[in-house]
């Protein structure tokens, strides 16, 4: 069995849908018991005073017997709410203080020990290609193992790349006989989260496996959807910072083959923040922490008088 869900946002089960559930099966007792018991008063009755007697009694039972079985029902729902916040406190706590890839492996371990699964783990589509998934940190059973790739195709986390939330509570192998991975993991149940850009695109997904079927499923779809858009944004974040970076290091390259003195300084306090190679065979490698008239400038001892600092910041803002 299966299930396919859009990955709208939601920390709790929906409580309209809880409350249905509540009414559905207050319905089907109440309309057992009236069917039952009026048979049974039917062959306990032998006169009317006698039967007018036990439907007083009946009436009776059916008030107590009900009032425990919506306290029952009601504490069950409770009970299961708060085991999802205790939960989800417990990953949040874990990994309050993680960023960069040590967020990756925390968040998985932690996911794994709240929700009791053999396997947790999250991918990405591989930059070099998009028919594979290449992992970012990867729990199995009880510890973090080497991040692999693997193929899309015949999988379940392909469905999950589609943009839907794919749960498959047992014999997600028979489902999927030719995902080996399935097989070599011997995984029973498996639960998948896409994770979405900032343009709304499926490009990787954060997953549970377990080799019995999933321990409470809502609680762990819950979680994962809740995690998905963090780590998303985790991953993005360090796309950024290596995009930038990498453009920096492009800049410098293109700067440090230039046979000419370029250099960056603070307008306000004049420290020098760069110099390349062409400034460093004037001035010397020691220019760090100094004002560039102090570095490019023998013997100055404030600002040169031609520098146009003064006309590039009014009010401390850049012009």
């Amino acid at each position: 069995m299966s299930k396919k869900r859009s990955d709208k946002f939601s920390l709790h089960p929906d409580g309209t849908r809880i409350a249905a559930k509540i009414a559905m099966i207050y319905l089907a007792f109440g309309t057992f018991w009236i069917l039952l018991s009026d048979h049974i008063l039917a062959l306990l009755a032998t006169d009317f005073f006698r039967f007018s007697r036990l439907q007083t009694y009946k009436g009776a039972i059916y008030v107590v017997l009900t009032s425990f079985f919506l306290f029952g029902l009601v504490l069950y729902y409770i009970r299961n709410l708060r085991q999802q916040e205790e939960a989800l406190r417990q990953v949040v706590q874990g990994v309050a203080e993680s960023t960069g890839p040590a967020f990756f492996t925390t968040l998985v371990k932690h996911l794994a020990s709240a929700l009791g699964v053999d396997y947790a783990f999250i991918g990405r589509l591989d930059p070099q290609d998009a028919s594979r998934i290449v992992t970012l940190a990867f729990f199995n059973q009880g510890k973090i193992s080497d991040n692999f790739h693997y193929e899309l195709k015949d999988s379940p986390c392909a469905m999950v790349l589609e943009g839907e939330i794919c749960f498959h509570p047992q014999r997600v192998q028979e489902l999927f006989p030719q995902d080996k991975g399935l097989r070599d993991l011997n995984v029973e149940s498996y639960l998948g989260i896409p994770m979405r850009d900032s343009n709304g695109k499926p490009f990787g997904l954060i997953a549970v496996m377990h080799r019995q079927p999933l321990p409470n499923g809502p609680m762990a779809e819950s979680l994962l959807r809740i995690f998905a858009t963090r780590v998303a944004t985790e991953i993005q974040r360090q796309k950024a910072e290596e995009d930038l970076l990498t453009q920096s290091q492009q800049m410098r390259t293109i700067f440090d083959s230039v046979n000419t003195m370029i250099y960056v300084a603070d307008l306000e306090n004049y420290e020098l923040l760069y110099l390349n190679e062409y400034g460093e065979r004037i001035a010397g490698k020691n220019w760090q922490g100094k004002t560039c008239f102090e570095a490019l400038q023998s013997g100055k001892g404030g600002p040169c008088e031609f520098c146009t600092n003064a006309r590039l910041v009014k009010d401390g803002q850049p012009q």
